[in-house]
């Protein structure tokens, strides 16, 4: 029987031992309504809120500040929705007129794409504050965009695709200044790397990208900042987002988060994993490049161009082999064209479709690493010959 080995932790992750075993406890015990008074709705209550604090401790806020959605697409559709309408009704007068929304180039699409919808209608103004394969970006522009048209400024903390961090926390304190309102997506960075929320006022987040269950996430909204709901229904989550909460899901983030917690060294294990991974594959594969490697990166992630093969076969023969990895985000596998986020950093067509993403989780061990190696040197001068 194949052997399989995961290190595409960055698209999902497999649920650690104790949410594993805490869901399956809960699964017959909590299958109650919440929001029903009797004893059936007491304990997914309980939990609900025993998830919320948890989380709230985790990112150190006030846990009525925490919105429990579906997830970070849901998420960016419902502060980016809801702000652009509030801007356009009279009665928000701290909003009301402004159209610019400042994001970089290299956002998740549940961001771009909504951008790019309301552009099209002539919504709001779209200003994209460049990034590139060196890291750089245009400071001055970024300032010179923050004006009092400004709604909103919107960039991730980590990006999915090489684990390049952009100065987030630089760009929310210049936002803050103006009184600009500032959001990051931070689906990547959450259980990986230590985050700060001093001038950030939202957030986004999806559990499964640390190790809970698919269908929970949400948004963190600071005491004050506006914020109005996308799905209006019942009472849930004090009227913000309606509709029966996913309670099963959003236990087993609490359970993760309890997990992590368990996990002091969990930063400095995957970066252990990850500069080992890379200090081996430079040495036994030549022409090779590690992108975004002398930047701010993600401790768990490697994102390589490797000259002379086809990503996406690379990506077959290595699952042929057992081997989970990626040419990219999750969310645009199975489209024939190269990373719009590669292109626009400012690879090469060529370099997109010659990358590979290795993003390493807590169940990876150096063993699997190094037996990893072994296989990926073999596939790409095989791939090579054949090229030639």
């Amino acid at each position: 029987m194949l052997r399989t080995f995961y290190f595409d932790n960055n698209a999902t992750t497999p649920l650690l031992p104790g949410v594993k075993s805490g869901v399956g406890a809960f699964l017959e015990a909590g299958f109650g309504n919440p929001s029903s008074i009797h004893w059936a709705g007491r304990k997914p209550k309980q939990a609900l809120r025993e998830s919320r604090q948890k989380l709230a401790h985790f990112l150190k806020v006030h846990p009525l500040e925490i919105i429990f959605m579906s997830g970070a697409s849901e998420a960016n559709n419902t502060l980016l929705q809801g702000l652009i309408r509030m801007s356009q009704t009279e009665s928000f007068q701290s909003l009301h007129g402004k159209n610019k929304i400042i994001s970089s180039n290299m956002e998740h699409p549940s961001i771009m794409k909504t951008l790019e919808f309301y552009s099209s209608r002539g919504d709001i103004q779209w200003v994209k504050i460049n990034f590139d394969l060196k890291g750089g970006w245009d400071k001055k522009k970024y300032q010179n965009e923050l004006d009092s048209q400004t709604l909103l400024v919107t960039c991730m903390s980590a990006n999915n695709e090489t684990g390049f961090l952009p100065p987030i926390n630089e760009m929310a304190s210049l936002a803050r200044e103006k009184n600009i309102l500032f959001h990051s997506d931070m689906t990547q960075s959450l259980g990986k790397t230590e985050i700060n929320l001093n001038s950030i006022d939202y957030i986004s987040f999806s559990g499964h990208k640390f190790y809970s269950l698919k269908g929970v996430g949400g948004l963190w909204v600071r005491k004050g900042a506006p914020y109005e709901n996308l799905i209006w229904g019942g009472s849930q989550e004090r009227y913000r987002r309606s509709g029966t909460e996913n309670i099963l899901a959003i236990h087993s983030l609490g359970l993760a988060i309890d997990e992590l917690n368990n996990h002091s060294g969990k930063e400095s294990y995957l970066l252990e994993l990850r500069d080992y991974f890379e200090a081996e594959v430079s040495t036994k594969i030549d022409n090779l490049v590690i992108t975004h490697k002398e930047q701010n990166r993600l401790p768990n992630t490697s994102h390589l161009v490797i000259e002379g093969v086809d990503g996406e076969s690379l990506l077959m023969a290595l699952d042929l082999k057992g081997f989970a990895v990626s040419t990219g985000a999750a969310c645009s596998s199975g489209s024939s064209e190269p990373s719009p986020v590669l292109i626009n950093l400012g690879m090469s067509l060529m370099e997109a479709q010659s990358s590979l993403r290795v993003s390493f989780g807590l169940y990876n061990n150096k063993s699997e690493v190094t037996g990893f190696v072994d296989e990926l040197v073999q596939i790409v001068n095989r791939l090579r010959k054949l090229k030639k």
